[in-house]
């Protein structure tokens, strides 16, 4: 029974698990992940500056949503930064990775990183960040979008502008286009949701088919050995017969 014992302790550490959506947000120093973060969770919680100030993973929750802000791709390495942010992969249900459209297509650091967490993680989406700085994006967007072609299934490209969606004018905040990534994850969100009790009703099934198993086994063996006992009995009667023939 050692098998069910640890699907059932799987099981409840499945279930005892957040129940948030994990979004941890990816990208190079100085492209605007800090200043994403902060339009998203409608807080000014994420550090925003000139130096380098995302040095360890930084966790804020918000409407169910865990926001992880990594430390930036590429830069200072010698603080083991980088490594510690791949760390937060096997924790995250859907990774943003930030990008300033400023920078034109992605560089061979980026790509590179992206290409090795799609092994890992395929939820996936490319957020360009300072579209306010560009007058045409679509170009970019098009190389970006070839740039990704080591992925199955397509990547959500979506341009936002961190700026505009902090402007006091209505009408600039609705061309930060960060609704757009709202609505994205508020359908991861519902997916996670649904996923996740499909995860543990499957879980669930596991552990009654295993149960099954070995309650057939043990009656298999149970069997066996009356089997095995009906056969000595009859070995040990007819011993002893031939005891008595004697005398």
């Amino acid at each position: 029974m050692n098998k069910v014992n640890n699907l059932i302790v799987d099981l409840n550490k499945f279930k005892n698990r957040p129940n948030t959506l994990q979004v941890a947000v990816y990208g190079k120093y100085n492209h605007g992940k800090s200043s994403l973060l902060n339009v998203l969770v409608h807080k000014d919680i994420f550090k925003v500056a000139d130096i380098r100030e995302t040095v360890e993973i930084k966790r804020f929750n918000s409407n169910n949503i865990t926001w992880i802000d990594t430390p930036g791709l590429d830069a200072d390495i010698r603080r083991g930064d980088d490594d510690e942010a791949h760390k937060i992969l096997t924790e995250s249900d859907c990774l943003l990775f930030v990008h300033s459209v400023a920078e034109g297509e992605l560089d061979n650091k980026e790509r590179e990183f992206l290409k090795d967490r799609y092994k890992f993680n395929q939820n996936i989406a490319i957020i360009l960040t300072q579209i306010d700085q560009v007058k045409d994006i679509d170009e970019i967007r098009i190389k970006i979008r070839n740039q990704l072609n080591f992925a199955i299934k397509p990547m959500s490209i979506i341009a936002v502008s961190s700026t505009r969606a902090k402007h006091a004018n209505h009408n600039i905040q609705q061309k930060s286009n960060i609704e757009e990534l709202n609505r994205l994850i508020i359908k991861e969100q519902k997916s996670f949701l649904e996923n996740r009790d499909k995860e543990i009703e499957k879980k669930k099934r596991v552990i009654k088919q295993e149960i099954r198993t070995q309650k057939d086994k043990l009656y298999e063996k149970k069997d066996r050995v009356n089997q095995e006992i009906t056969t000595l009995k009859k070995e040990l009667d007819s011993d002893i017969q031939n005891i008595k023939n004697l005398f």
